[in-house]
């Protein structure tokens, strides 16, 4: 959640809805942890810079492999809309899936998971931050 983006004549707030690209990933054998992440977050970092995505968080699933189901890494692009994302992944369409910076994506990584959310409870998120400040 970024920005109020108006209150009604009832003082009820709406947000912005942000939408969650989330994307869970391996590395293909052989490529080195730091290199393999340097490169995801080159990526991630340059579509921030040029106002494609909001923000990224990138994570390591550090429970072993018989605990889980899901790949070593999560990677969270923040969009401000649907919008934003539809035009993000056209923008990478254009540019080309399997070339440039995303090429070099493709190249390293294996088992590939997508799934998008959105946030629904702005105010939690808010009151969290603040919890985590104290």
């Amino acid at each position: 959640m970024r920005a109020i983006v108006s209150a009604d004549h009832f003082n009820v707030l709406h947000y912005q809805t942000m939408v969650h690209y989330n994307v869970w990933f391996a590395l293909k054998d052989g490529i080195e942890e730091a290199s393999g992440l340097a490169t995801v977050s080159r990526f991630l970092r340059g579509l921030c810079i040029g106002g494609e995505v909001s923000a990224f968080r990138l994570l390591k699933n550090t429970s072993n492999g018989a605990r889980t189901k899901m790949p070593q890494y999560h990677a969270i692009v923040e969009f401000a809309d649907d919008v934003a994302m539809s035009r993000a992944m056209q923008n990478q369409v254009t540019r080309g899936i399997h070339h440039g910076a995303h090429g070099e994506i493709v190249n390293i990584v294996r088992d590939f998971r997508v799934e998008i959310f959105e946030l629904l409870a702005p105010e939690a998120s808010e009151a969290m931050q603040y919890a985590c400040e104290i």
